[in-house]
């Protein structure tokens, strides 16, 4: 059974025109984006992505990834240790939840990702996921209490970052400083050691 279901995920054709949305599909790696600032940990963590791929090639059955479709691409919001194990298993595919939305939905979706699932987040996953809605120009006007909600974490939590940061009235979005390396592909960057100061 454990070869059966490895065979097909890594063969099973792609899903990639008119997806449905918010079911569990196949989803070709090679579609997926995240490059976009959606990734919302400070690093990713090597000792699990091996252990995945090793789980992964023995056959277990993991939670979809879930990624936003924004008509042209697929932006992950959450899954970045599955979908670099099943990189690492030499899988084609994996599977996915759909959910329509921009890039923009992803990156608001991933700041409160794993908050009661999977790896758990280190404060530096934590403070990095506060200070994405911070530094944004729509995000960081919200309440205190509505970022801590968005993010999962306390609202002292927040309040510790707001005291001495907090962005202009009239800033815009500018180009972000790239937090990732990239590695195997221009879609997929390896974040390796990266943390907020």
């Amino acid at each position: 059974m454990k070869e059966k279901y490895f065979q097909e995920l890594k063969t099973e054709k792609p899903h990639s025109v008119n997806p449905p949305f918010n079911e569990p599909i196949k989803l070709s790696l090679s579609q997926i984006r995240c490059d976009g600032g959606t990734q919302s940990r400070a690093a990713i963590h090597q000792t699990t992505v091996d252990e995945y791929a090793e789980d992964y090639k023995n056959g277990a059955n993991f939670p979809p990834i879930t990624v936003f479709y924004d008509g042209e691409f697929y932006w992950l919001a959450d899954g970045f240790h599955r979908l670099e194990a099943a990189r690492s298993a030499e899988f084609t595919n994996i599977k996915a939840i759909i959910k329509q939305g921009t890039r923009r939905d992803a990156i608001l979706y991933s700041v409160g990702a794993n908050a009661k699932h999977g790896l758990r987040r280190t404060n530096a996953d934590k403070r990095r996921a506060v200070m994405t809605l911070l530094e944004d120009s729509e995000w960081s006007h919200w309440s205190d209490r509505k970022i801590a909600r968005q993010c999962g974490v306390s609202h002292d939590f927040v309040n510790k970052r707001t005291r001495n940061f907090r962005l202009p009235r009239n800033f815009t979005n500018a180009p972000m400083t790239p937090l990732f390396i990239l590695q195997q592909s221009h879609y997929c960057p390896s974040l390796i050691g990266i943390g907020t100061p």
